[in-house]
């Protein structure tokens, strides 16, 4: 009787032991760094001065809706204007560089123009909006939306 008790407590013991050691380690969502890194299709331009009377005026430029931007892991930024190009436009490849400022709420472009902010309004797995500024004398703006490739 007495190994029967013994028996049943190493048993006992064995899966207190073995689910006490297998508790899973809480899971971080991603943050800007992680979830801005890939391809990014731009889906739409709006337009915001003091002329819209504080509202974003949908900006339609057919011709860019293919255009791509990308983030790698390693700070590289490359634009790729698509198949579908504008009127005129000759640079259909550039891009440079970029980091995270602001604790992930900015993300600084920096390519051969210098460094271009923008606000990050929205980022998640599947979805990225940025806004910057366009530094005319209408206090301009423009708010980028793009879906993940």
């Amino acid at each position: 009787m007495q190994k029967s008790i013994n028996f049943l407590s190493l048993i006992v013991m064995l899966c207190f032991l073995s689910s006490a050691s297998c508790e899973k380690e809480p899971v971080e969502p991603d943050g800007p760094d992680k979830l801005i890194v890939g391809t990014w299709v731009r889906t739409q331009f709006e337009f915001l001065n003091a002329k819209t009377n504080g509202v974003w005026v949908l900006w339609s430029i057919p011709c860019e809706m293919d255009d791509t931007e990308e983030f790698t892991s390693d700070g590289k930024w490359i634009y790729n204007a698509g198949a579908n190009l504008c009127s005129g436009q000759t640079i259909v490849t550039g891009g440079g560089t970029y980091r995270l400022e602001d604790n992930g709420a900015k993300v600084i472009l920096i390519g051969r123009n210098g460094e271009t902010p923008k606000d990050i309004e929205t980022i998640d797995d599947q979805s990225l909006v940025l806004i910057h500024d366009m530094k005319d004398v209408d206090n301009s703006q423009i708010r980028t939306t793009y879906v993940r490739r």
